[in-house]
């Protein structure tokens, strides 16, 4: 289990827990398609991460077509063009799924907790729980907890609270 791969191993793992838990459900994932993928569990392994890659890869396409439509006031016309070519960008699906990297992940995640950071209303008066700052700030832990790359997002953050929450400054 998750609690005893860091007592049962005295290795250095490059990735943070929030990565090794996802890579983990990969793993469980996987092994759905060892007996269908011819080179066993090591290619049934790949093969399902790259699929993951491309279901969050659409994930990304549809999510900035949704903040263009919200608060770009585009069409829906330009946002699925928008979607299509963040879709086609080369460096994108090469990353994820040529090298199978799952750098999309947390780009992903970072950028849901980046809607619900300008969905939130300012003025919000009530339990913090139901706030979309609070859920924001979540979400943000959840992406630095997979990869540390959103880190890059710790000032954008700090100057929306010191803008007062003004999203029109940013």
């Amino acid at each position: 289990g998750y609690g005893r791969f860091w007592t049962d191993f005295n290795e250095f793992f490059d990735y943070l827990p929030g990565a090794l838990l996802y890579l983990m459900g990969v793993t469980q994932i996987s092994k759905i398609f060892d007996f269908v993928i011819p080179g066993g569990s090591d290619q049934a392994f790949v093969t399902t991460t790259k699929i993951l890659n491309w279901i969050i890869e659409i994930g990304l396409a549809v999510l900035i077509a949704k903040f263009g439509l919200k608060f770009g006031k585009t069409t829906k016309t330009k946002a699925l063009l928008v979607a299509g070519l963040v879709y086609a960008v080369p460096s994108l699906w090469y990353v994820s799924s040529v090298w199978g990297q799952i750098d999309s992940l947390v780009v992903l995640v970072t950028l849901i907790s980046i809607y619900l950071l300008y969905s939130a209303k300012p003025n919000y008066v009530g339990p913090f729980y139901k706030s979309m700052y609070f859920w924001s700030g979540v979400v943000f832990a959840i992406a630095f907890w997979i990869k540390i790359q959103a880190i890059i997002l710790v000032p954008m953050f700090l100057l929306f609270n010191l803008a007062g929450k003004n999203s029109e400054f940013l």
